[in-house]
């Protein structure tokens, strides 16, 4: 199963009501950053070299950029609960090493946020990208570029898998199946092992008190 990436829109500066987009985009950080019911994990905002983000922060810098243009950027990196547990795959990690590997293919280092939503049968990422990059320079992304970094995320997904195999463990179900189906094999001849002895030590028992009765 691919990884989706899908872009869930972005916000414009207006000539009119400047501050309606910036209000949008503030309320999307805040609704990433939600803890909720669904939710099986806390959610706790990251960036690249940060586990942890404050969101007043990067609205901050939202607030300072260049008002042209594309406010921030808005998309959604996600995976099938069962594909991330056959793979090994860290969605964190993943986003990490996409975002990345994105950058340095279009050769723009992006300013970002994301937060990792932990639902049942569909974990996924939510990332905000600032519409200006670390030097000011517009960001552009298009859905030809949302299908690159799809294409980079699930060739990572495949790195990370195969990684895992050759450190000698595997998420797959099969193989922990036949794991567990050969360990009840072994532990049923541990106890048959053990019944046979018992049955031999009450036999060589009542051998003995039979001989002393005969002595008797």
């Amino acid at each position: 199963m691919a990884i989706l990436v899908k872009r869930t829109g972005y916000y414009k500066y207006r000539t009119v009501g400047k501050s309606r987009p910036l209000q949008a985009i503030n309320k999307h950080l805040k609704y990433i950053e939600a803890n909720r019911d669904k939710h099986r994990n806390e959610v706790v905002l990251f960036s690249r070299d940060e586990d942890q983000v404050d969101r007043k922060d990067f609205y901050q810098k939202i607030k300072e950029q260049k008002p042209h243009g594309v406010v921030a950027h808005k998309l959604v990196i996600s995976l099938h609960e069962e594909e991330r547990d056959r793979t090994g795959v860290n969605l964190k990690d993943l986003v990490r090493e996409s975002m990345s590997q994105y950058e340095s293919k279009y050769k723009q280092q992006l300013d970002w946020i994301a937060a990792i939503h932990d639902d049942p049968k569909h974990p996924h990422a939510h990332l905000v990208i600032r519409g200006r990059c670390e030097v000011g320079k517009s960001v552009y992304i298009d859905v030809q570029r949302m299908k690159h970094l799809a294409k980079i995320a699930d060739a990572e997904k495949g790195r990370v898998h195969k990684r895992n195999i050759e450190r000698g463990w595997s998420l797959d179900p099969e193989p922990w199946i036949e794991k567990e189906r050969d360990w009840l094999e072994e532990l049923q001849k541990e106890r048959e092992l053990l019944d046979r002895d018992n049955v031999s030590n009450e036999t060589l028992k009542r051998n003995k008190e039979k001989e002393r009765g005969f002595e008797r």
